[in-house]
């Protein structure tokens, strides 16, 4: 499956024209204040051609380009991915993020909840994981309206401070 609708979004596959959109997401430095700083427009065309190479077919991971229904650009991505190592653990952790410009509106919410039912239903995953940064509040509400609890902080290597891990379980 190359997309999943909402009420008012589109999650699809990434195309080519999407890396302005994408750069206004990693090249933002509000966007990226919970992250470990922003990107470069490099690190923005490597990890766009990344998702444009993703096998559609790849049960492990999944991240999508989150659009409006009523059309144009990607407004962020939503997506499933398998951490390499959370406590000696391969864990599939969800993850959104949006251009500020989109912030405040519920995208991050229905995107999220949209990748969550899909990751169950669809990937088969019976777990899901999130990685957020403790002072990141807004995260955390997305997280939260998913169903997902706080589990424990994580410290993750590179970081100066524990990460705050939640975690849901298919019910």
């Amino acid at each position: 499956m190359g997309w999943i609708e909402t009420e008012r979004l589109l999650l699809r596959r990434f195309k080519p024209f999407d890396e302005p959109s994408m750069r206004q997401v990693f090249m933002d430095p509000k966007v990226m204040q919970y992250s470990m700083g922003t990107k470069s427009v490099e690190d923005v065309g490597q990890w766009l051609s990344a998702r444009l190479t993703e096998d559609p077919r790849d049960t492990g991971s999944r991240i999508f380009a989150v659009t409006l229904r009523s059309g144009g650009s990607a407004i962020g991505y939503c997506g499933v991915t398998d951490t390499p190592d959370i406590d000696g653990e391969e864990l599939p952790e969800i993850g959104y993020r949006l251009r500020r410009d989109a912030w405040g509106r519920g995208y991050g919410t229905e995107s999220a909840i949209a990748v969550r039912d899909y990751a169950f239903s669809t990937l088969g995953k019976t777990r899901l994981v999130a990685l957020i940064d403790p002072d990141n509040l807004a995260s955390i509400r997305v997280a939260e309206r998913l169903g997902m609890v706080f589990l424990k902080q994580i410290m993750l290597p590179g970081y100066d401070h524990p990460d705050h891990l939640y975690g849901l379980w298919r019910g």
